[in-house]
């Protein structure tokens, strides 16, 4: 009598775990996209003689909209603005407080202010490195329709189509965008299987344990990897000097953002095309251009060896490229677009590579964008 009690106890326990599994793969399939997990949080200690210039601790904390920043107020009038683009929106090198999302959200309470506008501002960061124009359109077009309330959204990108489609050797195709899985840490197109790691149950876990717990993930000697990247570059046996054509490249990084900016308008709200920063000087000293690292026909990051890299003049002559095209997409929507370059120093004091940036040239970005997004 008790196995067969326990035999029927643990067959109901089956069909019940099953049953939840089936239950969560369905609920997965209809809950909101988020780029970040919600309540992530994570510090870096950067590796100090790679990063002298940057902070030596950098913290990134994510709300529960999965933006990188704090909590958007639930009260009514809030000016929320949204960022998306590459690496130079995540910031993910700068502290919170002094990356330039959260400068541009100071910078914009006080001119609203300042034209007699009450209520709190709200500014959420949905950066990733990497992106291209056509990731940037997939997290519009899957995020927006859980947003309200959203008044502006920002986009800066160019550098990631650029980047990606030269270490794929400047092909005669656009950069392929990255999988949902690589845009997304939560989406619904995912594939679940029977294995542990693959079941809905896990991943629900996963979501209460970072929701409720808010575990810190530390990292020490973070970012090390980029002083090799720079001393690859430094010692590279060939520099590319000839601007590939990338008509391909530049027709799909348009059609991209043109219907990245479609889905801000579909949304109700003002879209604003930010100029990517980038570090421009007739020479660069020495020392300037021992901090360069970007160029590669290969991904560095990734730990892949280059056997070649294009050289500054190549990129910044493709990105001009983009930026026209930028232009071109804003005029077609009236959007605003905005050139930060000239309130930028073109020191290291603001710039820690070819187009990342420092503490101070976060705050000097921000000013330059800020009035764009007051009104």
């Amino acid at each position: 009598m008790a196995l067969r009690e326990a035999t029927y106890f643990l067959i109901g326990l089956a069909g019940s775990l099953v049953g939840a599994e089936f239950a969560l793969r369905a609920y997965f399939r209809r809950a909101p996209y988020r780029v970040f997990p919600p309540h992530f949080r994570r510090v870096l200690h950067l590796h100090r003689e790679t990063h002298p210039q940057l902070e030596s601790v950098v913290h990134l904390r994510v709300n529960s909209d999965g933006e990188r920043g704090d909590e958007c107020p639930r009260s009514p009038g809030v000016h929320r603005i949204l960022l998306v683009g590459g690496s130079t929106v995540e910031a993910p090198m700068n502290d919170q407080p002094t990356s330039w999302p959260s400068w541009l959200r100071r910078l914009v309470a006080d001119g609203r202010q300042g034209h007699g506008h009450a209520g709190p501002v709200h500014v959420g960061n949905l950066g990733r490195a990497g992106f291209v124009a056509r990731d940037v359109a997939h997290v519009l077009y899957r995020v927006l329709p859980s947003y309200s309330g959203l008044s502006v959204v920002g986009i800066m990108v160019g550098p990631g189509d650029m980047l990606r489609w030269l270490e794929a050797g400047a092909p005669d195709a656009p950069p392929a965008p990255l999988p949902a899985g690589g845009v997304f840490a939560e989406y619904q197109e995912r594939a679940w299987t029977w294995r542990p790691r693959g079941l809905a149950v896990a991943e629900f876990i996963r979501r209460v344990y970072t929701r409720v717990i808010r575990p810190i993930e530390v990292r020490y000697d973070a970012a090390q990897w980029m002083g090799r990247a720079r001393a690859q570059r430094a010692a590279a046996a060939r520099m590319i000097d000839d601007v590939p054509p990338a008509a391909a490249m530049i027709e799909s990084f348009e059609a991209a953002l043109e219907d990245a900016v479609g889905a801000v308008e579909a949304a109700g709200a003002r879209a604003v095309l930010i100029r990517q920063p980038r570090w421009i000087k007739e020479r660069f000293t020495p020392d300037e251009e021992a901090l360069l690292w970007n160029g590669a026909n290969a991904n560095v990051f990734r730990g892949v060896e280059p056997t070649a890299y294009y050289s500054t003049r190549v990129m910044y002559a493709l990105l001009d490229e983009l930026d026209a095209a930028m232009q071109r997409v804003a005029a077609r929507h009236g959007a605003r677009f905005v050139d930060p370059m000239p309130a930028i120093p073109m020191t290291a004091e603001s710039f820690y590579d070819h187009f990342h940036l420092t503490p101070a040239g976060s705050e000097a970005l921000a000013r330059a964008v800020a009035e764009a997004f007051v009104d």
